[in-house]
């Protein structure tokens, strides 16, 4: 059950963090488009 558990915390941390990432590529690629046009 423990193990299980952490698995599931550590799979909740990465997807914060890689939604967290995801988001600031995601600013930073819309930051390019407007310097562009």
């Amino acid at each position: 059950m423990q193990v299980i558990e952490v698995e599931s915390l550590h799979g909740k941390v990465f997807l914060m963090l890689w939604m967290i990432n995801h988001s600031f590529f995601n600013v930073i690629a819309s930051g390019m488009i407007a310097v562009i046009y």
